[in-house]
């Protein structure tokens, strides 16, 4: 008796997940997740090879950071120092440090490079850390820095000032950890750094959403900082929810694509075909850190909003998002120069990351909300 070969699919109208028997191959069937019509395709020849996503480009400190690490590492001490001193023009220590080996903290990795013989900036200097007294930025400047991002779409569950919550802690942590402070100007991010921001954000809000979606009269005030009579969360997401399946074509869409087309349709001088070019073409537009975080809420509230009312469509953009990279593929693009490791990363799946998102989260309403922590952990 021969074996059953089962093949793998995504459904055509909500990207659920469909494993079948290889001889329905060409059939159609009813999808088990949106009980709709999709296609059974046959299998791929041996031959073929599913072409595979680039990894988004690196931000220039990102490259910067990581070079001088595999300097220090190789002994080339030389030129690491050369590096480090051409790096400290525009860059801090710390902020090297944070992006030299995201796998540990920052204060291990100068450690290593004080023990390998790096000479460093005093702790005290802003080499070191260089906005320990960061100069206020008023409402009149960032009006006139960037109303483009401000022009937003404003509904009435938007909030007046940007809310409390989950979400913030998490976007206060990235912003302090990459704000650029120029000599002469105000404190920023570029918009390439907030887009790893707000795309972060939308696939956390999404996760979480998912996850404690039958709890969202506990979940949104922990989450997004928004609390109201009993019933008002699930009527804010979905509203919410509902708009974004009207607008976008979500089913084909990773993280980045959704802030890409979203940033589009607010911000005309944004339109541009995908998120890529649109890195490439306006990535070091400067964003006031007020500006960022009061996007980080929108992107942060959208996914969480897809996440309780669309929990499908989360986990099909999330892995699209982090869909694996053969290592043959990423032993081209290292070759070519990309500044990205010998070796592809070991990819979370859904549920690992679901699992760890959730841990971090559960600790900060432990610590922060513990009137919603009971319920949330129930």
């Amino acid at each position: 008796m021969s074996q059953i070969v089962y093949l793998k699919t995504a459904c055509e109208r909500c990207s659920g997940h469909i494993e079948y028997p290889s001889e329905l191959a060409g059939q159609s069937i009813e999808c088990p997740h949106c009980h709709q019509a999709t296609p059974l395709p046959p299998p791929l020849p041996p031959s073929f090879t599913t072409p595979t996503p680039i990894p988004p480009p690196t931000s220039e400190c990102e490259e910067i950071a990581t070079t001088i690490n595999r300097l220090v590492e190789a002994g080339h001490m030389a030129k690491a120092q050369d590096l480090l001193e051409l790096a400290l023009e525009e860059y801090f220590v710390l902020q090297l440090a944070m992006f030299a080996n995201t796998k540990v903290n920052a204060s291990v990795t100068i450690a290593e490079w004080k023990q390998a013989g790096l000479r460093l900036p005093a702790e005290d200097t802003d080499e070191f850390y260089s906005y320990r007294d960061s100069p206020s930025v008023t409402k009149e400047q960032l009006k006139a820095e960037f109303d483009k991002l401000k022009e937003e779409p404003k509904g009435e569950s938007e909030p007046e000032q940007v809310a409390g919550g989950y979400w913030r802690a998490v976007a206060e942590h990235f912003i302090s950890a990459q704000l650029n402070k120029p000599f002469f100007g105000r404190p920023h991010l570029k918009l390439g750094q907030c887009f790893g921001l707000w795309g972060s954000l939308f696939g956390l809000g999404g996760i979480l959403g998912q996850k404690h979606r039958a709890k969202l009269d506990a979940f949104v005030p922990a989450f997004v900082g928004l609390s109201g009579e009993a019933g008002t969360a699930q009527r804010f997401l979905v509203a919410v929810a509902n708009k974004l399946l009207d607008r976008h074509s979500l089913n084909s869409m990773k993280h980045w694509d959704f802030v890409a087309a979203d940033l589009g349709d607010r911000v005309s001088d944004y339109k541009r075909d995908d998120w890529s070019s649109l890195l490439m073409e306006r990535g070091t537009d400067e964003i006031p850190p007020d500006v960022a975080a009061k996007n980080a809420w929108f992107y942060a509230s959208n996914g969480a909003a897809l996440g309780a009312i669309s929990p499908n469509v989360v986990r099909a953009m999330f892995e699209r998002t982090f869909a694996p990279v053969s290592k043959e593929r990423w032993q081209q693009m290292y070759a070519s120069g990309l500044d990205i490791g010998p070796g592809p990363p070991a990819l979370r799946s859904y549920e690992q990351a679901e699992e760890e998102e959730n841990k971090f989260f559960m600790e900060y309403c432990r610590q922060f909300r513990p009137d919603l922590y009971p319920v949330l952990n129930d």
